[in-house]
């Protein structure tokens, strides 16, 4: 892969990485306000809820690790070529 191609592909990485950092927070603010008012539904939504979003968290949170792996060593490939 070329110089330009590295520097793409890190460009992408990027804003996948922000778009993720982004749901996460999304997740965890709709999470504590889905906690933090409980009279809305019941205890049994409520759980599901707060279970489903902790998971999607997990998920999104392994996927940023991974992204920052893929990220430093495209970073550290272009320092070598450069």
């Amino acid at each position: 892969m070329d110089m330009e191609g590295i520097k793409e592909r890190v460009g992408y990485y990027k804003e996948l990485l922000r778009l993720f950092w982004l749901t996460v927070v999304t997740i965890g603010g709709g999470l504590a306000g889905i906690i933090a008012s409980p009279s809305a539904l019941d205890k049994g939504n409520i759980l599901f809820l707060a279970v489903v979003g902790v998971v999607l968290i997990i998920t999104f949170i392994v996927g940023i690790s991974k992204l920052h792996r893929d990220i430093t060593a495209l970073i550290k490939k272009l320092e070598q070529e450069g």
